[in-house]
């Protein structure tokens, strides 16, 4: 009878053993689908970021592009009534110089 006890024993152990072996694969497997799975999520976060980025940056360069033609709209349209006022101003100036000229002379 101590012998059947002792097989017994050895027997609960050896399948003991084999179970914890089993368990060891078993998380460990586990362990590998769990970073597998984290990196897949960091890579899907890190693209998603990327286009988030593209698209924030593609907005706010179609702002500044639109807010530069604006500015530069204005710009034009500054200068060219500085360049009408410059145009009367010049002729202005040449009637005068016209007169003073002819007045200075004694003709009139």
């Amino acid at each position: 009878m101590g012998v059947e006890i002792l097989n017994r024993i050895r027997e609960a152990e050896n399948s003991a053993g084999e179970l914890v072996a089993q368990a060891k694969v078993k998380a460990a497997e586990t362990i590998k689908r769990a970073e597998e799975e984290a990196e897949r999520i960091v890579e899907q976060a890190r693209v998603s970021a990327e286009a988030e980025a593209r698209q924030i940056s593609e907005a706010v360069l179609g702002s500044a592009r639109h807010e530069a033609e604006e500015i530069r709209k204005r710009a034009v349209a500054g200068a060219q009534r500085y360049e009408a006022m410059a145009q009367e101003r010049l002729h202005r100036a040449a009637d005068l110089i016209v007169e003073r000229v002819v007045k200075g002379n004694g003709r009139s």
